[in-house]
């Protein structure tokens, strides 16, 4: 069944798929897909159980799960190969749907996400922190979630703009509970497959984004880089985890120097 999205730009134009983050939605996107709208066809889906994406599947939410939704999304309007622009939980499906699916990607631009976690201990570790995240939602509500989970290090930019932040935890508070508590659980890094592997067959474009206050994501980045055959990583100064929010013009130059790196 076809995602509920949000479109910028003409049908007739080659096709730019934005893919948000946890908590997000399509049209978080608007602002920078207007700066692509009038030579891409601009499409900004709700991620199952965000925005009006509801309700969530009864199934248990898997990557391969919403890559087929994505896939399906894209074909009811006709379109069978895109670019991705993915930010961290939509920069993992956009991953795994250019790993599993790979025709049906034309290029990537991966904005502070992550291939996955390599090692089995860790990935125990992160879905029972997950788990954790998920009760606390179920406990304490949403409202007070989206309060500490803006507290973490790698949102310190975010935070520094006091307006920004309390825009972005008013669109979070604005999700289903129920449906977040999910999400965080059932699509945990630590129960999606790592991806390292697959990114020396990659042969499609792939630029990683990333800020410079965020040390974790900038170090991944790096390492995305290095194992990805066309691959460009783009340090983004003064900004954290939300590059795209925080540094919108700096974001959509690095996106605009990808996209022309490769003629598009």
């Amino acid at each position: 069944m076809a995602w509920p999205l949000h479109t910028l730009g003409s049908p007739d134009n080659p096709p730019l798929c934005f893919l948000h983050g946890f908590m997000g939605s399509g049209d978080e996107w608007r602002e920078i897909a207007a700066a692509f709208a009038d030579d891409f066809f601009c499409l900004m889906p709700d991620l199952p159980g965000h925005g009006a994406n509801r309700p969530l599947p009864v199934e248990r939410l898997t990557f391969d799960l919403l890559a087929r939704g994505l896939l399906a999304t894209l074909s009811a309007h006709g379109l069978t190969r895109v670019w991705l622009v993915g930010y961290s939980l939509g920069g993992r499906l956009a991953l795994y749907t250019a790993a599993m699916w790979p025709y049906h990607v034309r290029g990537l631009v991966l904005e502070s996400a992550s291939p996955g976690l390599e090692r089995p201990d860790e990935r125990r570790a992160r879905a029972h922190l997950d788990d954790e995240r998920a009760a606390r939602i179920r406990r304490d509500g949403l409202g007070a979630f989206v309060q500490a989970w803006y507290t973490a290090p790698l949102f310190r930019g975010l935070a520094a703009n006091a307006a920004l932040l309390a825009q972005v935890q008013q669109r979070r508070c604005a999700q289903d509970p129920d449906a977040m508590a999910r999400v965080i659980a059932e699509l945990s890094p630590g129960r999606m497959p790592p991806l390292w592997g697959a990114l020396p067959f990659l042969r499609m474009p792939l630029a990683f984004v990333s800020g410079a206050l965020d040390e974790k994501y900038t170090a991944l980045g790096g390492r995305v880089c290095t194992l990805a055959p066309n691959a460009l990583h783009t340090i983004v100064p003064h900004a954290s985890h939300t590059v795209h929010l925080e540094a919108p013009q700096a974001f959509i130059a690095a996106v605009r120097t990808h996209l022309a790196r490769w003629g598009i």
